[in-house]
């Protein structure tokens, strides 16, 4: 499974896109999802806004430094500072972006891959 649209297809976030792949014969969508500003040592839950969602094949994200414009990927373990992570989760129907440490001052952005009911 590539986990990417279709070679032409423009990823927009908050767009849902299909990827040209298919999960148990069901085609697979992805959806960039704005989260904001990352949590501060908790959890950031939001809305992931898919209509008919089946099940959730895959998520990943990033998140930048804006200062710096470093990037760096979720799931995230600091290499110096191990408890200083970053995880995804669904959670009670939301996406939970979870830290252990301070990333209030980065900005996240997840990448759902999912089948839908219809």
């Amino acid at each position: 499974m590539s986990n990417w649209p279709q070679p032409g297809v423009t990823l927009a976030l908050g767009v849902e896109v299909a990827t040209g792949d298919t999960y148990e014969g069901s085609p697979v969508y992805c959806k960039a999802l704005d989260v904001g500003a990352g949590p501060n040592n908790g959890n950031k839950n939001v809305d992931h806004g898919i209509e008919g969602l089946n099940t959730f094949v895959d998520m990943r994200g990033c998140f930048v430094n804006p200062s710096t414009g470093d990037v760096f990927p979720i799931p995230f373990s600091h290499p110096w500072n191990l408890g200083n992570a970053v995880y995804l989760g669904y959670i009670g129907g939301q996406i939970r972006v979870a830290s252990q440490g301070n990333y209030s001052d980065k900005q996240f952005v997840v990448f759902l891959f999912y089948t839908k009911t219809a």
